[in-house]
């Protein structure tokens, strides 16, 4: 009998929102015998990345390009540094064979990657295809990177169906769940970040996580949005407020955060929480703000979160997200409830409806089966229009 071949895959990861997500994907791949993974991380990603502290992780090639992200001041400085991303993409792929590359989410720095890896010739196998986010222009790109992909890990059979009415073969579609969820319940008991020393501040309840982005479509809507936010957590004796992703309007974020945390004790301001995110998301009594994880990963520790805004209009949401405009009255009166214990005890039996924890197997799976010579040649399926 002939061995099956061995798989070369390259995974890119460009920020901590899909650092998580993505190791544990690179974390299935060094386990199977049919596959040789690398990684290409930039310096951002780099501090979320492998979160479970896995050794076997630690064994994966790994290269971290300072590409400029994190201090990106201005909109040509965010562009230069995607380009830089680009180019270091281009040169790990053509450096050592690879079959396929995976990419996650909506970054807008994914698009020149994802052109290079087009002149290339290499095949993209892409995570959380057809989710919606309405309100930013990171919809757009992730659609964008939909019809530059070549197999499509989706997380709800919602997002499933839009990939496939954007045209994408159904054998290239897979409702796989999101990979970030795979490992997060283990990863929230192994480190208490109440033990001392672990954050250099004492924790005191009600805690809340604070992580606001920029609402690219809207951004005359940045301020009111986050003075909503910072004028409404009285409520809380601990607030722990993370930075922004690397987008326009993104330094006016962190100076406004660091002016409330200079005048106010209970405020403390950090640009990432790395290995205590699971624990503390576990652990929080609301996450107030516009993120992702609110959305997505939340759930799984039944966590109320208060989304502001339009960024995440569209998403899939369980029952433990209360949705509110930027309005201080209306944020207000959001946390307010979801600090009251009854709205926490309302939750109970909550299923996360972004999976079940094994996205990555999965994923690992049609990444080691998918037919190599079928992938870079795409076909369009027009929907039936049906009777005239």
């Amino acid at each position: 009998m002939v061995p099956d071949p061995l798989r070369n895959i390259l995974i890119i990861a460009t920020s901590r929102g899909d650092a998580r997500g993505l190791s544990q994907v690179a974390l299935a791949l060094a386990a199977a015998d049919r596959a040789s993974v690398r990684v290409l991380l930039t310096d951002a990603a780099a501090a979320a990345w492998n979160p479970s502290g896995s050794h076997l992780l630690n064994e994966v090639p790994t290269r971290i390009v300072p590409c400029g992200f994190s201090e990106a001041r201005n909109v040509n400085e965010l562009a230069h540094a995607a380009h830089a991303l680009a180019l270091a993409a281009i040169d790990a792929a053509a450096s050592a064979p690879t079959d396929i590359v995976v990419l996650m989410g909506d970054r807008h720095e994914l698009l020149p990657l994802a052109h290079g890896l087009l002149l290339h010739g290499v095949p993209i196998g892409h995570q959380s295809g057809g989710d919606v986010t309405e309100g930013v222009f990171d919809d757009g790109v992730r659609h964008a990177l939909t019809k530059l992909s070549h197999l499509h890990f989706c997380t709800t059979e919602q997002a499933a169906q839009r990939v496939l009415q954007m045209g994408e073969e159904p054998w290239r579609v897979t409702v796989t769940g999101e990979p970030a969820l795979d490992g997060l319940v283990e990863a929230a008991g192994r480190i208490s970040p109440w033990q001392a020393g672990e954050l250099g501040f004492p924790l005191e309840r009600p805690l809340a996580l604070v992580t606001y982005h920029p609402p690219t479509l809207t951004p005359e809507l940045l301020e009111p949005e986050l003075e909503a936010i910072v004028t409404s957590l009285d409520e809380a004796r601990t607030i722990i407020a993370t930075h922004p992703g690397a987008e326009p309007g993104a330094p006016k974020i962190v100076a406004r955060l660091q002016r409330w945390s200079a005048h106010d004790p209970t405020v403390h301001v950090l640009p990432e929480l790395g290995p205590l995110y699971a624990s503390l998301l576990a652990r929080a009594d609301v996450v107030v703000g516009n993120s992702s994880s609110g959305i997505v990963e939340a759930p799984t520790f039944k966590t109320p979160v208060v989304n502001v805004g339009d960024r995440q209009r569209g998403r899939v949401h369980a029952i433990n997200v209360i949705d509110v405009p930027g309005d201080r009255t209306q944020v207000r009166e959001a946390i307010h409830r979801a600090l009251d214990p009854s709205f926490r005890a309302s939750l109970e039996g909550l299923i996360n409806p972004y999976g079940d924890g094994h996205a990555s197997e999965r994923i690992r799976d049609i990444l080691l089966e998918a037919d190599r010579a079928s992938l870079w040649h795409k076909r369009f399926v027009d929907q039936s229009r049906g009777p005239a």
